[in-house]
């Protein structure tokens, strides 16, 4: 009698992981449809008053920013929860994506919208993850979602368009192949809109102002600006410019001591 109730149970188990599996795809979500109507492109010009403590300024922040565009179809990120060598069979032969590619989709995206949108309706704390994967950069959440030049420009786009803004970016997990940081940050200044990269708009002085004692003035500098933080990798991360032996800026990049 057990035997055949546990029969029963890992038959009940198998059709529900394929059902999962193959209406899974994500069509909704707990949260309404709808995106807000109002413009808040100009929150913090509007509400900051003096000159405070960025970290002293309650911030709209998006969880996952870049995994509106995963689906079940998408790749395990290297790295990541998903990623080891026994799932690469069923990567391979697509048996990950039928049993339960719907399922993993459905629970790895945390926004609905890209980046242009959300920063236009106030936020501007954005948790992202970085995934290499055969030498492009992806957005990710455990599987791959886009490449991140939509991510690049939709910011950039942003502070060009405003004045007294600030966007802080998370870099809370990043996962690499074969290259690492240097790379990641040679990519972010390579990718322009209007001529200018998203590392032209860290505003402060990168060299002498920690975190904890950088203020909203020297953020936005007279204009919208960037702040990097980083969770992992080089503890002491500085945006400095990459020269050749003539003293020719070829780039901005990433150092650290």
């Amino acid at each position: 009698m057990k035997k055949f109730l546990k029969i029963i149970a890992l038959t009940i188990l198998t059709v529900l992981v394929l059902v999962i599996g193959v209406l899974g795809q994500p069509t909704f979500t707990f949260t309404g449809n709808e995106f807000t109507k109002n413009d808040y492109s100009t929150i913090l010009a509007d509400n900051v008053s003096g000159n405070p403590l960025v970290t002293d300024i309650a911030l709209l922040a998006a969880h996952d920013t870049l995994s509106e565009a995963i689906t079940r179809s998408s790749k395990p990120s290297v790295g990541g929860a998903l990623a080891s060598d026994s799932l690469k069979f069923w990567t391979d032969t697509g048996i990950f994506q039928g049993a339960v590619g719907g399922f993993i989709a459905r629970n790895s995206i945390a926004q609905k919208s890209e980046v242009y949108p959300l920063l236009t309706h106030g936020v501007r704390y954005l948790d992202i993850r970085i995934a290499e994967h055969d030498g492009e950069w992806y957005g990710c959440h455990g599987l791959l979602a886009a490449p991140i030049d939509g991510f690049l420009t939709d910011t950039i786009r942003f502070l060009s368009e405003t004045t007294g803004e600030f966007v802080v970016v998370e870099l809370r997990h990043t996962y690499f192949e074969t290259v690492g940081y240097y790379e990641l940050f040679e990519y972010i200044a390579s990718v322009k809109y209007e001529g200018k990269s998203l590392l032209d708009y860290v505003r402060y002085d990168k060299y002498d102002t920690p975190l904890e004692e950088l203020r909203y003035n020297d953020a936005v500098n007279g204009g919208s600006g960037v702040i990097f933080v980083m969770r992992e990798g080089p503890t002491c991360m500085v945006i400095g410019i990459l020269e050749d032996e003539e003293g020719n800026t070829i780039s901005t990049i990433i150092d650290w001591g």
